[in-house]
């Protein structure tokens, strides 16, 4: 940005840290507390820790099947999952579900509840061998399923859409584990309209919230007939993000090289319309190491992939202590990451006159973010007195993406009745949804110095002088001599008319 005549540039990168983790909202980890069942991972190891201290620890993630919050049609079970929201969203953790409809194993023959084989819906058992009878996969196309799916996704919108604390909603109604696939068992692929009926079943439930595409329902296709890229456009069109259930993973690390990523083009079209997530494979640190490459393949699958969330199966303490190092660098990359490059101010402002200021910003992460986090202006008399604020309503950060350097211009207009002098100049950005006391939001941590922030969230940039103002300060009610005499509503035509009767 070149420097505008009577304005001074204020370098930042001076000032950059990019060591320290940074828990900002709506980016970063979450780890699966249910695990397709309600027996593991999180409150089994430790009940009373909500990890405060896991760099970057962004959410839980409430994976389990249908069949435990609709054991009978119409009666539903939301305390299971009620009680873990209410005690991890005290602690300003947020939460994202999938509900899945087929389950391999042994304990969960009826992730689809039985009710709903009773009542005429098609299917088959899978699965079979040895002695375990396998589990119900129903047609996912059937009338009776999509009829009663749809009642629970109708029940289950109507109680959580739009909660504050609901980071995203993926499609889990279909394939094994949710996963979009029915690989290693039936092999059977549905057509493409019923795939859509299952993308529509979430976004318009969730029409707050974001819904995340799967993109093994392309990937695993396998019709080879268009088919695949027309479910893809079909999520895109209906503004879900992507996620990939593979990262970290053996089996696809060994045929698809470092990311384990099978078609991590998948991922572009959704840049910019929804979040990317990430799902790291089981944690097992005897063989994992392998897997995991000293995190350089996780790294690698973020990048890949341009992820705003990566999890994992397994126990949060033994992956944090086998991994600290990678989890903090992981964990600032996930989503957005801004860095101020430099500041634009003016040598001095005048109190009550427009004015403008400008931002070159630098998105060090792996995403764009997919919220927007307004920015505010904070003027501080340096000797004495109180702060104010602007908002700077011309920012909009979701268009800062990774790799490049944005040039932003604000405008503000200082108080005219601010006394003059030196005012300290602090920028401030805050997620809305989040609320704090006395704070437009949640503060965004940026990667200046922690010296810098204040104890609002807003970093100091430099220092600017306020010229005393030179016209009366706005009282709500103006008495201004009329520029335009015969305006109907002037107080000299008006006062002429009534002399005249």
């Amino acid at each position: 940005m070149l420097t505008k005549p009577g304005y001074r540039r204020i370098p930042l990168w001076g000032n950059w840290d990019n060591q320290t983790p940074l828990a900002n909202p709506h980016k970063g980890w979450y780890l699966h507390y249910f695990d397709n069942c309600i027996v593991k991972y999180l409150d089994h190891e430790h009940p009373d820790d909500y990890l405060e201290d896991f760099p970057c620890f962004n959410h839980i993630y409430l994976r389990l099947a249908w069949s435990y919050l609709e054991p009978e049609e119409g009666k539903f079970n939301w305390d299971i999952i009620d009680e873990v929201i209410e005690r991890w969203t005290k602690r300003d953790r947020r939460v994202s579900f999938r509900i899945s409809c087929k389950e391999t194993g042994e304990e969960q023959a009826w992730a689809t509840p039985e009710w709903v084989a009773k009542a005429g819906c098609k299917g088959e058992f899978t699965g079979v061998h040895g002695g375990h009878a396998g589990c119900f996969e129903p047609d996912y196309g059937d009338p009776i399923f999509l009829e009663k799916f749809g009642n629970f996704m109708r029940a289950f919108g109507e109680r959580y859409n739009g909660k504050p604390w609901l980071e995203f909603v993926d499609i889990g109604s279909f394939g094994e584990w949710g996963e979009g696939h029915t690989e290693g068992t039936s092999e059977r692929t549905w057509p493409v309209e019923v795939m859509k009926e299952h993308i529509d079943l979430h976004t318009k439930n969730f029409p707050d919230t974001y819904v995340i595409y799967n993109y093994d329902m392309s990937a695993v296709r396998r019709t080879y007939d268009g088919t695949e890229e027309d479910l893809l456009d079909y999520a895109v069109r209906s503004g879900c993000g992507i996620r990939a259930d593979s990262a970290c993973v053996s089996f696809y690390q060994d045929r698809y090289g470092l990311s384990s990523m099978h078609i991590p083009a998948m991922f572009q079209p959704f840049i910019g319309v929804g979040p990317m997530d990430l799902e790291f494979g089981h944690y097992n640190p005897k063989h994992f190491p392998d897997v995991w490459n000293h995190g350089y393949t996780g790294l690698a699958a973020v990048l890949e992939t341009s992820a705003t969330f990566a999890g994992f199966h397994g126990y949060a303490r033994q992956f944090l202590g086998d991994h600290p190092h990678f989890s903090k660098e992981i964990g600032n990359l996930l989503g957005y990451w801004y860095f101020p490059v430099a500041a634009y101010l003016p040598g001095s402002v005048r109190a009550g006159q427009r004015s403008s200021l400008g931002i070159t910003w630098e998105n060090r992460g792996a995403s764009p973010a997919y919220w927007r986090f307004p920015l505010y202006l904070k003027l501080t008399p340096v000797v004495g007195g109180k702060p104010t604020y602007y908002h700077l309503w011309e920012a909009d950060n979701r268009s800062w993406h990774p790799k490049a350097q944005y040039d932003d211009i604000y405008s503000f207009r200082p108080d005219a009745n601010l006394l003059p002098g030196e005012y300290i100049v602090s920028i401030g950005m805050f997620d809305p949804l989040e609320q704090r006391e006395g704070l437009p939001g949640r503060p965004i941590m940026l990667g200046l110095h922690g010296s810098l922030r204040d104890n609002e969230g807003y970093y100091r940039i430099d220092t600017l002088q306020i010229a005393p103002c030179e016209y009366p300060a706005y009282d709500g009610v103006v008495k201004v001599e009329s520029l335009w005499p015969e305006h109907p509503k002037s107080a000299f035509v008006l006062a002429e008319k009534a002399k005249k009767g």
